[in-house]
């Protein structure tokens, strides 16, 4: 079942991990993060060294993303009935390295209340030690089952 708009949002606020895919060298490359969303905006923190995940947004900064809730196997009386019960939602976006210092104390606060429910005050030298991306999105949609 397709998931309306609303629902989509409901999914991209609540979900623990989102999945990232990028275009890899010879294959494509996904990586598990955590993350922040607000209006079509999702935020992710990386290291501040450079790493496979920077490489590869440095030179495509196209991206896939995926994320579910709910999960719950549904088994049956044989393997052949088992299912799954879930909403997913999965879209692509643009990503983009912020290097505004204001911008990426909100994305740090942003990423914070997403798993704690309440934000955080970031300093300076805080900000200095991540690296901010944020992935506008141009397209989500959702399913359930």
């Amino acid at each position: 079942m397709k998931l309306p708009e609303q629902e989509v949002e409901d999914v991209l606020a609540t979900a623990q991990v989102l999945r990232i895919a990028m275009n890899g060298d010879d294959f494509p490359y996904c990586v598990p993060v955590c993350f922040g969303y607000r209006d079509r905006t999702i935020y992710i923190h990386a290291a501040p060294r450079t790493g496979k995940k920077d490489e590869l947004l440095a030179r495509d900064h196209r991206v896939c993303f995926e994320c579910e809730t709910g999960v719950e196997i549904r088994r049956g009386d044989n393997p052949c009935r088992w299912g799954m019960k879930f909403k997913s939602v999965i879209g692509i976006g643009d990503a983009m390295k912020v290097l505004d210092e204001p911008e990426k104390k909100r994305a740090l606060s942003l990423i914070t209340e997403h798993y704690t429910g309440s934000g955080h005050e970031f300093t300076d030298e805080e900000c200095r030690t991540v690296t901010i991306y944020k992935i506008q999105v141009l397209e989500a949609t959702g399913k359930a089952r």
